[in-house]
């Protein structure tokens, strides 16, 4: 379904010289053991599956997470609406940077009309929708696991939306910037240490720096110290 006025329209944040244009890095040739950090729960009466569930995992950097973005990426494009904007987000999209396993993919689209037509094709996908998310009501929410397990998030935002525009603002800082990079990975080990591994609080403690380096970036400063 075609949106008024064609085209997409991004908008960024004060500081010039950010694209949306998605320009990963290619690691390939790096190798990374395939450690885990995850908090145990001691034995209650929760079943396995919701402790599973609650439970916090972090992992170095895999190489193969660009391959993984572009393949989803390109199941996605296919049965998406020709404009739509699709960028690999999150912490495996920034070479280097530990994170969970989960790929984290933001989908633009121009108008709501365009989100309510996605509904169909990603759930034929596998995809599960969980309505909207976050502060913003036109943004929506869509999960796949594979065997048990999380193995793609997807935020779609109706543009303009400032969600968006930091989520990828954030990014490419990380990306830019391996100093930055590397006080995020300890931020987020650290906070994930603070709330024992607990996905929820350590989604909500992780934010404050989120925010200190947004807000430097809107300055124009440097977010470290």
């Amino acid at each position: 379904m075609a949106c008024a006025g064609d085209g997409i329209t991004v908008s960024r944040l004060a500081r010039p010289g950010w694209s949306t244009r998605r320009a990963l890095h290619d690691s390939r040739d790096s190798h990374f053991v395939p450690i885990c950090r995850t908090f145990h729960c001691p034995p209650t009466t929760l079943t396995r599956h919701t402790i599973m569930a609650s439970t916090l995992r972090l992992m170095p950097y895999d190489a193969e997470w660009p391959a993984r973005f572009d393949a989803e990426a390109t199941r996605l494009r296919a049965v998406l609406l020709e404009n739509v904007i699709v960028e690999h987000v999150g912490s495996t999209a920034v070479p280097g940077l530990a994170g969970k396993p989960v790929l984290d993919i933001a989908i633009a689209v121009q108008c709501e009309s365009a989100a309510d037509t996605c509904i169909g094709p990603l759930t034929g996908l596998g995809y599960a929708y969980r309505g909207p998310n976050g502060a913003d009501p036109r943004r929506r929410y869509y999960t796949r696991d594979v065997n048990g397990a999380r193995a793609v998030q997807v935020h779609l935002y109706v543009l303009p939306a400032s969600a968006w525009d930091e989520k990828l603002a954030f990014r490419d800082a990380l990306r830019a910037d391996p100093a930055l990079a590397a006080a995020y990975e300890a931020e987020k080990y650290r906070v994930a240490a603070d709330v024992a591994w607990d996905k929820s609080g350590y989604a909500l403690a992780k934010e404050p720096f989120v925010e200190r380096t947004l807000a430097a970036l809107r300055r124009g400063a440097s977010p470290l110290p």
